[in-house]
C-alpha cells in the first residue's frame, strides 16, 4: 500500500515499529518512505528500507525507526500461507519539513 499518511500538512512522523495483526507462515515486511506527494504520483521513487522478516507465531511486534512523511508497506510471503487482518502502527510527530 502506497500513500500512507500518518501526519497533517508537512509534518514528519517517526515510525517506531510495526503490530501485524496476521495469522499463518512467515512473511517479509519492507517500509518504504518518499516525500508527499511525490509517491502519489510515481511510486517508483519509494525508498525501501531493509526487509524484515515476522512470523506471527513468535513475534508481535517488528521493530524498526523511519521518518518521512509519506509511507508505504510491502508484504510478501515466503511460500506458506498466510492472512493479514490489519497493521497497527507506533509511531509520533517528529515535526515539519
Amino acid at each position: 500500500r502506497f500513500g500512507i499518511r500518518l501526519s497533517e500538512n508537512n509534518d514528519l512522523a517517526v515510525v517506531r515499529g510495526l503490530y501485524p495483526e496476521m495469522e499463518g507462515d512467515e512473511v517479509s515486511f519492507e517500509i518504504g518512505l518518499t516525500w508527499y506527494p511525490s509517491q502519489d504520483k510515481n511510486p517508483g521513487k519509494v525508498n525501501w528500507q531493509p526487509r524484515r522478516f515476522f512470523t506471527p507465531s513468535e513475534r508481535r511486534k517488528i521493530p524498526l525507526r523511519v521518518v518521512g512523511d509519506t509511507f508505504a508497506v510491502r508484504v510478501r510471503g515466503l511460500g506458506g500461507a498466510w492472512r493479514l487482518h490489519a497493521i497497527g502502527v507506533d509511531h509520533e510527530m517528529a515535526g515539519r519539513t
